[in-house]
Formats: structure tokens, sequence, C-alpha cells
């Protein structure tokens, strides 16, 4: 309480509001106790958790939600549990322009990548260049900063874009393809897109 005090009274002899330091919370959780819970007669019908990475057993689970530990992403790369070649869900994209030499064009916007970001540097990592950051995304398109990149892409192209968090991505597509080497294995449809209401 002091340090934060000291810091609190610090700022507040600012000169102007704008210069007051906020610090905002990152993260909240909310836990129930299931014991005390079916004491006080509250019904609780679903315990669930989602994952990332998968957590380790939990006998009070009735549902674990498994999308991210699934396909990994950007987000679990991160975090250090995962690799790049852990990444299972990548989105098959082409480079469809190239309107500068430090600039590419992907056929693969919001409406796939998503805008999630988590913290992540720009709206995916491009496999192939590793370098490259997917900066900006219109609804159909990802602009490519190459600037970084010792070697570029050409027009016609394709690259496989891991994004930064898979669960949202899947439920844009109405199919996921499992791919091995060159071959498609097997097409899941997503069977719940669009079924929220």
């Amino acid at each position: 309480m002091t340090e934060n005090g000291s810091m609190l009274s610090a700022d507040l002899k600012a000169a102007k509001l704008a210069d007051l330091s906020v610090e905002q919370p990152t993260k909240f959780e909310l836990v129930i106790n299931l014991k005390p819970a079916k004491a006080l007669g509250l019904k609780i019908l679903v315990s669930a958790v989602q994952s990332r990475p998968c957590p380790p057993y939990f006998a009070m689970l009735t549902e674990h939600r498994a999308g991210t530990c699934v396909f990994n992403d950007a987000m679990v790369v991160s975090s250090g549990t995962a690799t790049w070649d852990n990444c299972a869900m990548r989105v098959r994209a082409t480079v469809v322009s190239r309107p500068t030499d430090g600039r590419a064009i992907l056929d693969a916007g919001t409406k796939v990548l998503t805008s999630d970001q988590y913290g992540q540097k720009g709206y995916g990592h491009v496999m192939e260049y590793p370098e490259a950051v997917v900066a900006n995304l219109s609804e159909e398109h990802g602009i490519v900063d190459l600037q970084a990149c010792a070697e570029r892409p050409k027009v016609g192209e394709i690259v496989h874009v891991v994004p930064n968090h898979c669960c949202v991505v899947s439920n844009m597509v109405d199919e996921l393809y499992g791919v091995r080497g060159a071959a498609v294995e097997v097409v899941w449809p997503v069977a719940a897109r669009g079924r929220v209401r």
C-alpha cells in the first residue's frame, strides 16, 4: 500500500490529468468453488475450462473446450509452450499483389485471419517468410510488411499463415482440411459455424 500510495501521491502532483499514469488490469478470472456453491443451493450445470495450453485433469470439470491446444497458434508460440512447427492450423493464402518492393498483399483478411491480436505483432505468422509482418487487414486482404525479409514472395506464390488465435479462425470457415505433405487426407465440416443464437 505504501508503494502504491507514494506513486499515487507523485502522480497527483502532475500538472495535467493527461500526465497521470494509469495501469489497466490485464487478466480477470472467475473461480467458483463447487462445494460451497452447491451448499448454497446454486446449480452449476457445466463446469468448463478453455485450453491454452491443455490444462491438467480436474475432477470437478464436466466439459473441456479443447480449442487452442488442438491446433496451436501464434499466442501459444509466444507463451513458449509450442513452436511454429507445432502449429497445425495454417491459413493458405495467395500473394495477389506486390505494390512495392517491401509490401505484399494476400487474399486473406479479417474474414479468415480475424482482427484478434492478443499482444502479437501483426495478424499472423507467415511460415515461409518468418521476418514478414502481416501489418494490416481489410475484410478480404492482408497487407504484409516485407522490409525485414531477405527473400520476398512473388505474385501467385502460396504462403501459409499461422493465425494469432486459431479458435476464432476455425469459426470463420465452413471446412477445415487435414493435410499431410502435399495431400489432403480429410475434410472436416465446421458443424457449429453460425449456430450461436
